[in-house]
């Protein structure tokens, strides 16, 4: 099971690579998380969830 320091790394590093604006960001206060488009994200933690709802308005293949 990842740790939310390892999400948060990961987010750091997914922001970068989509190219995410400042202002595409979860609420992280309360679960399920809430989604500027509204919608919610049940997910593992708060990071996760962002990953989720930026892999929605960015929908492309990221190669490792």
């Amino acid at each position: 099971m990842a740790t939310k320091e390892t999400c948060k790394q990961f987010l750091k590093h997914y922001r970068k690579i989509v190219g995410a604006k400042k202002d595409e960001r979860i609420d992280k206060r309360y679960k399920p998380y809430l989604a500027p488009d509204n919608n919610y994200y049940d997910a593992h933690c708060g990071y996760c969830a962002e990953v989720e709802y930026l892999g929605t308005i960015y929908p492309k293949e990221v190669k490792a």
